[in-house]
């Protein structure tokens, strides 16, 4: 019987301890969040010489639930199971890797962005030459791309058939957009001839099946 309590006991020590420790899937987050703390304070030289790490990681382990305590007592636990305490580690470089990745991916499009910009930028510094009848895909393009850029400001949207303003809220743009001298279309074929089609259909001969 005595034996029993023992065991008992030690259970209920051992199940007291481990919900005070911080599971090993938030300890990676927290781990990580932590080394994004720490490396903005190094690349920052007016905080390197402030920075106090209990009032830099109390608010990252409050956002998870925990306390510094919580914390410390969890690394003593896994420092003594080195290979737990490994995938932690782990697991926390590799949720920082995607991020970085995320990160780079963003960047990436945001100079695609700018680049296109800047070369829209050209066409239409070019375009602006011709102020009496700019074309119909310049001004598009700058009032979608370069909208607020656009010398023409105004507090409320113009009539529909305001001709006033030079945006696509009113009619006139449109129309003026739209409005092109094109070619006809018979002035680029030089053979305006009818094509001959036959007066009488006859069937494919893959279609007329022998009787017999």
């Amino acid at each position: 019987m005595k034996h029993l309590s023992a065991i008992a006991i030690t259970l209920l020590l051992l199940l007291s301890c481990s919900n005070s420790l911080i599971p090993r899937g938030k300890l990676s987050r927290i781990v990580a969040d932590i080394y994004l703390s720490d490396k903005y304070v190094n690349n920052t030289a007016e905080m390197v010489s402030k920075a106090d790490s209990t009032m830099l990681y109390e608010p990252i382990l409050n956002s998870y639930g925990y306390t510094s305590d919580d914390f410390i007592r969890t690394i003593e636990y896994y420092v003594e199971r080195p290979a737990k305490l490994k995938s932690v580690y782990l697991k926390a470089q590799e949720s920082l890797q995607t991020e970085l990745d995320m990160i780079n991916i963003q960047l990436l499009l945001e100079r695609r962005v700018d680049s296109l910009r800047i070369s829209l930028s050209h066409e239409l510094a070019e375009s602006s030459l011709n102020k009496t009848n700019p074309d119909s895909r310049s001004r598009s393009l700058r009032w979608i791309i370069f909208s607020e850029m656009d010398e023409i400001h105004y507090v409320k949207t113009p009539l529909v058939n305001a001709t006033d303003y030079d945006s696509p809220v009113s009619g006139f743009w449109w129309k003026r957009s739209l409005e092109q001298n094109q070619k006809p279309f018979y002035k680029y074929e030089k053979d305006r001839r009818t094509i001959p089609l036959p007066r009488k259909l006859e069937p494919g001969r893959e279609r007329i099946l022998e009787v017999g």
